[in-house]
């Protein structure tokens, strides 16, 4: 009878290493795993039963949801900002550069000059305010 016991734990030991290494969020998590429940599967199955189901795919349906969301309200920022666009005939080739590479339009900044002179300063390597600039 007790070598029945022990054989059943065994195999459930083993059984839930498997599902332990396929589902593990880490693979520090899953050498644990595999390791406790080889070696003490008396404990640590019914312990892995109970504490070790992977939340991870609930993590993935919640963040692609999240991520949905941002861009429905990115989408509606960046359609709210279009009249405030500086034209491209304005845009320099470094400027329309960097927009296609950030993937958002340069939008002139209030103030004394059109254009804010950190952008500038970034972009083509100059700071300018209005009509003056300096290298």
């Amino acid at each position: 009878m007790w070598i029945t016991i022990v054989i059943v734990f065994h195999a459930l030991g083993v059984i839930s290493s498997i599902n332990a290494v396929m589902t593990a969020r880490t693979s520090q998590g899953a050498i644990a795993w595999v390791i406790s429940l080889n070696t003490f599967p008396y404990a640590t199955v019914p312990a892995y039963w109970i504490l070790g189901r992977s939340r991870f795919r609930g993590y993935v349906v919640a963040r692609r949801s999240d991520d949905e969301i941002i861009m429905q309200k990115l989408a509606r920022l960046l359609e709210r900002l279009q009249p405030y666009r500086i034209p491209d005939a304005e845009l320099t080739s470094v400027r329309m550069a960097a927009e296609k590479l950030a993937d958002l339009p340069i939008h002139p900044m209030p103030g004394p000059s059109r254009y804010h002179p950190c952008t500038t300063l970034s972009l083509e390597g100059r700071a300018s305010t209005g009509s003056t600039s300096t290298t």
